[in-house]
């Protein structure tokens, strides 16, 4: 052979110098070998006690969901009231969860719009108590309405998700709000969707194919973002929409090819991937049913480098990502094991 063109082991389109079989299986996985990881990194957020929680490459970030409204598709109704809200933050919390994702207006298809007034009335006595009650976890809000997110800003909410964003650039275009507060979000969520929820089930062709077009979307709208709120807009976090403006098939594709999502996105990723209707189609189990499913999506994402896991069940995800990071020692202390058992066989 030639020394100059040394023998490599191959793995999909990457290339390894060989090595014998017990160390390059240690070296071999999918974040340690094939990620990139976007210049966004390390992203610090601010928790509510003061501290930083700062978002890492190789970390899976757990952001507990909590909805206060009657009409989600998951947990509609079981936190309207602010003791219960507030019972089921403090209980994610403890359970684990880095950051806690509130919203009050569901977007579940076909979900009847909300009011600005009545979407605030839902959220502000259970955000005026978790702002005060200085927790070690940072807060973020889920929502469609310029007026909540100025807000939120004003009371020090770390994270601003959008579930629609195109929506929220019309609304910055049309509003006579100042745009500045934008700033004081460490980070934005943008989810890739289309139309709003009584449209975007009708919405699922992608022509020239379901990642190229999720991809180019978001990036358009981020783009747009920045071209509105300047060189000061905050790191945007991508999120492809599972389940929206996407048919169940569609939604397990983009989920198996996450790891091809994040290498042509600039940015951290965010999944939301638990209890969603495309378990339900593949696997029969109603709602309630869906524990296993979700902690199974929650492990790939993990695996595939997601940044940030929106969860229904923060107690069970953390407990299968301690589990999994026993299973998955540090790849140099993996070399080490393999080679000195190796060794022990000669």
């Amino acid at each position: 052979m030639d020394k100059a063109s040394p023998q490599v082991w191959t793995h999909g389109s990457e290339n390894l110098p060989m090595q014998p079989l017990f160390i390059a299986m240690a070296f071999i996985s999918l974040q340690d070998f094939r990620m990139k990881y976007p210049k966004s990194f390390p992203l610090s957020i601010r928790r509510l006690d003061g501290s930083i929680f700062t978002l890492a490459p190789k970390q899976t970030a757990i952001v507990g969901i909590l909805n206060l409204t009657p009409d989600s598709f998951s947990d509609g109704g079981q936190y309207v009231h602010k003791d219960d809200a507030l019972s089921h933050a403090y209980q994610m919390v403890e359970d684990g969860a880095d950051v806690l994702d509130i919203g009050a207006e569901s977007t579940r298809p076909f979900a009847d719009k909300v009011q600005i007034e009545q979407e605030w009335d839902r959220l502000k006595e259970v955000l005026l108590a978790l702002t005060s009650a200085r927790l070690p976890v940072a807060l973020s809000i889920d929502t469609r309405n310029i007026q909540t997110a100025k807000r939120a800003a004003d009371m020090g909410i770390s994270v601003l998700n959008l579930p629609f964003p195109d929506e929220m650039i019309e609304n910055i275009k049309s509003e006579s709000t100042p745009t500045d507060f934008f700033s004081s979000f460490d980070a934005i969520v943008l989810m890739h969707a289309r139309g709003n929820p009584n449209t975007m089930q009708t919405l699922q062709e992608y022509p020239r194919g379901l990642m190229v077009e999720v991809i180019q979307e978001l990036q358009k709208t981020a783009n747009r973002f920045q071209t509105h709120l300047g060189p000061t807009s905050p790191t945007f976090i991508y999120d492809p929409g599972i389940g929206f403006a996407k048919s169940a098939t569609q939604s397990l594709s983009l989920l198996s090819g996450i790891l091809e999502f994040q290498q042509n996105i600039d940015g951290p990723v965010m999944v939301g991937a638990s209890r969603k209707s495309w378990i339900g189609a593949i696997t029969g189990l109603a709602v309630e049913e869906r524990l296993g499913p979700s902690l199974a999506a929650a492990l790939w994402a993990k695996e595939n480098g997601v940044s940030m896991l929106r969860v229904h069940d923060v107690k069970q995800t953390k407990a299968a990502f301690t589990v999994w990071d026993n299973l998955h020692p540090h790849p140099a202390h993996a070399a080490h094991l393999l080679y000195t058992h190796h060794l022990h066989l000669e």
